[in-house]
């Protein structure tokens, strides 16, 4: 008497080496997931250095502050470290300062944009580019020193008040 094959048996048989070809199928998707969880993770990163230079080039604009001039020139220059530092290179980046505000107390905004070829930018290699944008205020001090000789709306210098001198 031939012993009986039970249904789970030849199931088993059936799907014999099948655990090979699903690997096989499944292991590219998985790295392309990865590669791409790895790529928008750099983005990502590069958002958050744009960010942090806009930060540095505003709070350089305001320590930095005689004319609005010397306040780009500055900003331009701590967003262009701070994005070499963060190692951020990008194809073109555009620094705008806004004065309009530029008073003891008051503010200057910085509105930077960099684009960044992704290529550079993700591990991935992903073809492109993108454009980061990012905007940062930082508040100007209100005791400046007598050098900037900003204005208060009686009329006085700001930083006027000496031992011996009357402040009106």
């Amino acid at each position: 008497m031939r012993a009986r094959s039970t249904p789970t048996h030849r199931h088993a048989e059936r799907e014999r080496g099948s655990a090979p070809v699903e690997l096989v199928i499944l292991t590219p998707v998985l790295i392309l997931f990865l590669l791409l969880y790895l790529g928008f993770g750099r983005i990502t990163r590069a958002e958050q250095l744009v960010d942090d230079a806009a930060a540095q080039a505003a709070r350089a604009a305001t320590l930095n502050y005689v004319s609005p001039g010397q306040a780009a020139a500055a900003a331009q220059q701590a967003a262009a470290q701070a994005l070499a530092q963060g190692g951020l290179a990008c194809a073109s980046d555009q620094v705008s300062v806004d004065t309009g505000n530029d008073r003891p107390g008051g503010s200057i905004t910085v509105h930077l944009a960099c684009n960044a070829d992704l290529s550079q930018a993700v591990a991935a290699g992903l073809p492109g580019s993108v454009t980061l944008t990012a905007t940062s205020t930082s508040p100007i001090d209100v005791y400046v020193p007598e050098s900037l000789e900003f204005r208060i709306s009686e009329g006085s210098a700001l930083g006027s008040t000496h031992p011996g001198t009357d402040a009106t």
